[in-house]
Formats: C-alpha cells, sequence, structure tokens
C-alpha cells in the first residue's frame, strides 16, 4: 500500500501512464477502485472494450471533482472511501492546494451519514461490506491498551482517521493506495508529499515515429530538484492506444497533442543528427552500389566495347587496304621463316593500311618460336578500366612472360578481342596470339604456307586385357 505522484506539462501522458499502469491491474485484482478522472467508463463499458472479464468484487466508483459537492467529498475522502480501496485522484492541486483554501487542519473525521448523500446509490452496502466488525472479546491482547482503549469502536469496527493528515500517515493501516496526479508539483502541500513513497515526473518526447513514449524520472517526492542525475532511475515507457478505450482525455473525447515539449524541426542537435543519418545511409548506398559493379565488371561489356570498336576499326582499315601479300613481312633473326607456319605476306595498298607481320618483327629477341596468351587480367578503378595481358615466349631455351610494362618498352600495343585472342602491334604491322593448344589435341592440322595437309596426330592405342 502506498501513496505516490505523477506530475508533469498538460500532454505528459501523465494520466493515461495512470489509467492504464496503475487503475487497470487493481480493476484485474478485483478491487474497490475511485476515481475522479475525466471522460472514465463504466465498468461494464470497459469490459466490453477489452474483451475481458474482471472478478466479481471489482467495482469502479466515478465521482467527478468539478462540482462543489464532489470537491467537498474527495476533500474528506478518507471519510467514506471503503478500507483497502484504490484512489486515483486527478488535479489533485485542485482539491487539496493552499491556493484554493484548502486546510488541512480543518478537514476532520465526520460520519459517513453526512457524505451519503452525494455518494452513488448503493454505495453504503459497499462501504459497510469492507468495514466489518471484529469480535471485542477475542482480540489479541496487544490492540489493547493499558486503559482498556482500543483500535476500534463500541460495535467492534476499525476506527476511521481523526484527520486528513492522519489519514495519509495511516494509509498503509486502512490498506488504501492512492495515486495522484498534477500539472504543477509545487502546488502540493509538504505535508502531503512528506507521506507519498515515491514521484513520476512525466515529460513528452514525442517525435517522428515516436509516440507515445514519454521519459518518466522517478524520484523521492521530498527532493525540490526536478533534474536527473546520473544516478537516478529514468526510462521511457511506452503507453499503448488501447488507453483511450478506459477514458477519454479531454472534455471534447479527442485526443490531442501538445505540440510543445519536442519540436523536431526546431532542435540543432536533432537537426544535426538527422542529417549525419541521411549522410550514411546514402553512402552506405554509394558504397554497396560500388561493391556490386565491381564484382560484374569482369563480365561488364563496357571493356569489351571499347575493345571492339577498335577492332572494327582495325578490320575495316585491312578489308579497305586489301592486303596482299605472298612472302613474310620480315626475316626471322636466326634465319627461319617468320610467322606462325604461314608463308604468305599482305602488302597494303594505302599508306596507312596496316599488315599481318611475323613474330621476329614483334619479339626479335631469344629466338622466340611460339607466343601464346597466358591470361588477360582486367581491373577497375573508379570510372577507369585497365586491361593487362601476361603472354608466354616460348623459345629454344625455355619459356619466358612479358606483361604490359614489357610489350610498352618494347614499342608493342594490344587489343583484347577475347580471353583466349590478343590482337598485337607494332607499327602497322598487327599479329594475333591464341591461348596455347591442348597437348592432347586430335584435329586435322592444315599449314597454309603452300597449301600442304599435313598428317593427322595418331591417337594412342590402349591394349585392353
Amino acid at each position: 500500500m502506498a501513496v505516490s505522484f505523477r506530475y508533469g506539462a498538460n500532454g505528459s501522458y501523465k494520466s493515461a501512464s495512470a489509467v492504464w499502469f496503475d487503475l487497470l491491474p487493481n480493476l484485474r485484482a478485483g478491487r474497490v477502485c475511485i476515481t475522479n478522472v475525466e471522460g472514465m467508463q463504466p465498468l461494464e463499458t470497459i469490459e466490453k472494450r477489452l474483451g475481458e472479464k474482471f472478478p466479481d468484487t471489482t467495482r469502479l466508483i466515478r465521482i467527478s471533482s468539478r462540482n462543489m459537492e464532489g470537491v467537498r467529498l474527495w476533500q474528506n475522502w478518507f471519510c467514506w472511501a471503503p478500507i483497502g480501496s484504490f484512489l486515483l485522484i486527478d488535479e489533485c492541486q485542485d482539491l487539496f492546494g493552499k491556493h484554493v483554501g484548502f486546510k488541512m487542519e480543518k478537514q476532520q473525521y465526520r460520519p459517513f451519514d453526512e457524505f451519503e448523500p452525494y455518494l452513488p446509490e448503493g454505495f453504503r452496502s459497499l462501504f459497510e461490506s469492507k468495514w466489518q466488525p471484529v469480535d471485542l472479546s477475542s482480540i489479541d491482547p496487544g490492540e489493547l491498551d493499558d486503559t482498556g482503549r482500543t483500535q476500534y469502536d463500541e460495535t467492534g469496527r476499525l476506527l476511521y482517521p481523526f484527520e486528513f493528515n492522519g489519514a495519509f500517515m495511516r494509509h498503509r493501516k486502512y490498506n488504501w493506495d492512492i495515486v495522484m496526479l498534477t500539472p504543477d508539483f509545487k502546488q502540493i502541500p509538504s505535508e502531503v508529499k512528506g507521506c507519498a513513497e515515491i514521484a513520476r515526473q512525466h515529460k513528452n518526447t514525442d517525435m517522428m515515429f515516436r509516440k507515445r513514449k514519454p521519459r518518466v524520472y522517478e524520484h523521492h517526492p521530498t527532493v525540490t530538484t526536478t533534474k536527473p542525475g546520473a544516478n537516478d532511475l529514468v526510462y521511457f515507457q511506452k503507453v499503448p492506444i488501447e488507453v483511450h478505450l478506459l477514458y477519454s482525455s479531454t472534455g471534447t473525447g479527442k485526443q490531442t497533442k501538445s505540440g510543445q515539449s519536442l519540436a523536431l524541426f526546431k532542435q540543432p542537435k536533432l537537426i544535426f543528427a538527422f542529417i549525419i543519418a541521411l549522410l550514411s545511409i546514402g553512402y552506405f548506398i554509394y558504397a554497396l552500389s560500388g561493391f556490386f559493379s565491381d564484382d560484374s565488371a569482369a563480365g561488364s561489356p563496357a571493356a569489351e566495347d571499347v575493345q571492339a570498336d577498335e577492332l572494327t576499326s582495325v578490320q575495316s582499315s585491312v578489308d579497305s587496304s586489301r592486303l596482299v601479300s605472298d612472302e613474310e613481312s620480315a626475316p626471322r633473326s636466326d634465319g627461319l621463316a617468320a610467322g606462325r607456319g604461314n608463308g604468305d605476306h599482305h602488302q597494303a595498298t594505302g599508306a596507312d593500311a596496316v599488315r599481318l607481320g611475323g613474330l621476329a618483327s614483334f619479339f626479335p629477341f631469344n629466338g622466340a618460336e611460339q607466343v601464346y596468351v597466358s591470361s588477360v587480367m582486367v581491373s577497375r578503378t573508379d570510372e577507369k578500366v585497365d586491361i593487362d595481358v601476361l603472354l608466354k615466349v616460348v623459345t629454344d631455351a625455355g619459356n619466358f612472360y612479358m606483361n604490359k610494362k614489357h610489350l610498352m618498352l618494347t614499342g608493342v600495343t594490344y587489343t583484347v578481342l577475347d580471353d583466349c585472342l590478343v590482337q598485337i602491334q607494332k607499327g602497322q604491322l598487327i599479329h594475333f596470339l591464341t591461348c596455347p593448344p591442348h597437348e592432347n589435341g586430335g584435329s586435322q592440322q592444315f599449314a597454309k604456307s603452300g597449301g600442304v595437309n599435313l598428317d593427322p596426330i595418331e591417337k594412342p592405342q590402349i591394349a585392353l586385357f
């Protein structure tokens, strides 16, 4: 059993929090609940809207404080509230504040009969059902003082508090739980604060994608500062929208927003954080798109389109020049015929035409016999695509390799037509290189030098047992 406060500016969800987190659990617990919250629905309506049935002992007593009779009832609540009741008192500053003329010392106990005309019909039976007499002849000796007096009246019923202050100070003796709501905590008398267990400060933190989740700061009711410290308990508590199935928060029946606690686009820190978040998301999308572009660079037609354009230009030049050749363009340094088994050569008819050249024209060193495409490497940096090749040069002394750098130093340029087809060019001479042939190939081989049809390579014979 405890006394507690919920306070905060209008629109800080203190009433909604009290209804959902304080009143509703006590209804479900089967207690007698008394409140002055405006717009509170009858118990039967709440059960129907929530789709649940409360215990048979549950009672919801709604007594408005917007009239003089109601104010009198609430200022003397300790004279008629049934034992074990839960009280939810809204706008308590209008009931117990000194500015409305409330004086605690004047609120003395009065008989229940004086308040019965202003209470709901049938309230007496509820009041007396909770105020049961005890057998004075069998009470514990500890409840009887040396003068023969006890805390029960002559009928054996528990004596109610004699005055207002005693009611708050001894609320546990009567199993009363009290929750009071106010927008201005400073207007509450210190005598009332002193017997309270906890005070909860509510602050509206509504913003984009964040609704009905006020900040709650818990502190002792007698603490004067309302700014939370590093070690104070502060949390955010989501208020379900279903709370309005129990009550309407305004006199018009509409739920309105204060709109003054937090303004998203009026706080520089929030604006800066929002901009940083947008930039971060944009950079992430940009980096992600670049990652997928790099993965698809090898299969992208961009580089191939460039090479295809160059090939088209070269082929057009070759076709237009009608090259005719009967011998190799240049002799081998070792006296062998240049080229790759082809004795024909083509002579251009135009000054700018290109013609086929032998290997000696491109690799005049180490006695190169054959040159093959070993690998083609494609790399991309930003918008620039770089293509490098690795050529395998076969000589009598062994094999060696040349890359893009070596070709540039010897004045040789190249165009990658395919993964296994590279065109090299030196001046007006061109030559085509392919990947090395398969060693076990058994196809018919032809030599274009003289049109000689060489004998086919015999396949190895396999003898079976």
